[in-house]
């Protein structure tokens, strides 16, 4: 429906960009497929990790910890949008750099990104680790699930200084063609870091286990971002 849409408008008057159908190309298909298999991976990633964080939750806190994770992921999804939406707004320049060959412009790029995505990050932290039981409250939770959800902000939050980073550096790889990069960074975060992090710590700390593998996992793939980051911006400049 939406791809109808915006067919519908890109066709229209109002558009001054127009599409121009034609036959469809193999080559060019495979390619499209190739930069959005990063994309697609992390839909299928996703969907295991909150099946398995709803399983956990219900087995550590019942129904209260469940509705505070429930909170929590929709409250991520607006603080987190922001810095989404700085990644995907670079990932078409830093593309475009890279097809021209301007590597300067590209690093500056990603760079810019990198630096606006991590103050933003970090301006929502603040605000989370200062008023972190106000701002649970404001979705109705009480009792046993507003002191879940409070836990869980200020324990998932302790990530944002570096998560744009970690958000901006997957979107990268896929930019400059390289989406096997992009697929492994989201295979290793959330299927090979986070999945076991979160059965492995709610062991020992319960339900605070659960949320703190969240950044922990976050912190993990960065490190094996920043090196993989700055190895190929050296190779490009060399």
């Amino acid at each position: 429906v939406c791809l109808a849409v915006r067919l519908a408008y890109f066709r229209s008057s109002r558009s001054r960009l127009k599409i121009a159908f034609t036959r469809p190309s193999r080559s060019v298909a495979s390619q499209i497929c190739r930069c959005g298999s990063a994309a697609l991976t992390g839909q299928f990633a996703t969907f295991a990790v909150y099946t398995a964080m709803t399983c956990l939750l219900l087995d550590l806190g019942g129904s209260d910890a469940l509705a505070a994770g429930g909170v929590l992921e929709r409250l991520f999804s607006l603080l987190v949008m922001p810095v989404v939406a700085i990644s995907v707004g670079a990932q078409p320049i830093i593309s475009y750099n890279y097809g021209s060959g301007d590597t300067g412009r590209l690093r500056r790029s990603l760079w810019s990104a990198v630096g606006l995505a991590t103050a933003v990050s970090c301006l929502a932290m603040l605000i989370c680790q200062l008023f972190p039981s106000s701002i649970m409250s404001l979705f109705f939770l009480r009792g046993n699930a507003l002191t879940y959800g409070t836990d869980a902000l200020l324990i998932c939050t302790l990530s944002f200084p570096v998560i744009g980073l970690a958000i901006v550096g997957s979107e990268y790889f896929p930019a400059v063609y390289r989406p096997r990069v992009g697929v492994v960074l989201t295979l290793l975060r959330q299927i090979v870091f986070l999945l076991p992090l979160m059965y492995i710590l709610s062991r020992y700390w319960q339900i605070n286990g659960l949320w703190a593998a969240l950044p922990l996992s976050d912190l993990l793939i960065v490190l094996i971002t920043v090196p993989l980051l700055m190895s190929d911006l050296s190779r490009r400049s060399g």
